[in-house]
């Protein structure tokens, strides 16, 4: 497993301690493929300040040095991708938007992409949002119409947008993270990891 050092991301998983993705600071929201080859984190650097991308050849192996996908001017979190690594979203969550970042090929370097949604009309926060990895729906955290509420969008149809579908409903409060196959979130309650399963996409998550 992954948790936040101030040097950078320290894997426990296979061989001990290992640091990746420096030189950074400020690592926020560490998000790992389902492979265990690909880490998305949000960060600051010499380089400036958004979206890294870490890749590795082998689970067993360190990371390569992270690489700045996408320089941002606000900050950003909870960057996740695509089960084929072509599309990553992120959220600004001052401005309540989820943005993509996309390549054609694994090899490729990412690209911007388009917006998956946005809110205007709103004082909201969005700390959290994470794209499932069939990139159908977008899980979108939000801190209205109270704290710590969950709202799910789906694409439309073919198009690059998501609108917002379905009930609001309670959400965990702290740290919440989606596993990267969209069946499961994890969320800390006191020094307690906690779990919720749903069987697919159009079902909710039971504790």
């Amino acid at each position: 497993f992954f948790f936040q050092a101030e040097d950078g991301i320290r894997d426990y998983k296979v061989t001990g301690v290992q640091t990746c993705a420096l030189p950074i600071w400020k690592p926020q929201t560490p998000w790992l493929s389902q492979d265990g080859l690909d880490l998305y984190l949000c960060a600051d650097s010499p380089a400036g300040r958004g979206v890294f991308h870490a890749h590795r050849s082998h689970v067993d192996l360190m990371f390569d040095p992270a690489v700045l996908a996408q320089r941002t001017s606000e900050l950003v979190a909870s960057p996740s991708a695509t089960s084929d690594g072509l599309q990553v979203a992120y959220v600004i969550p001052s401005q309540r938007q989820v943005r993509s970042l996309i390549r054609s090929e694994n090899s490729e370097a990412f690209r911007s992409g388009p917006p998956l949604i946005f809110e205007e009309e709103s004082t909201a926060r969005w700390p959290r949002a994470f794209l499932t990895p069939d990139a159908r729906q977008l899980l979108v955290f939000s801190t209205e119409p109270a704290p710590h509420q969950l709202r799910t969008a789906r694409r439309r149809g073919d198009s690059a947008e998501f609108a917002f579908t379905g009930p609001t409903r309670p959400a965990p409060a702290n740290a919440p993270c989606l596993s990267a196959d969209g069946s499961r979130w994890y969320w800390l309650a006191g020094n307690r990891l906690m779990k919720a399963f749903r069987r697919d996409t159009d079902n909710p998550f039971e504790q």
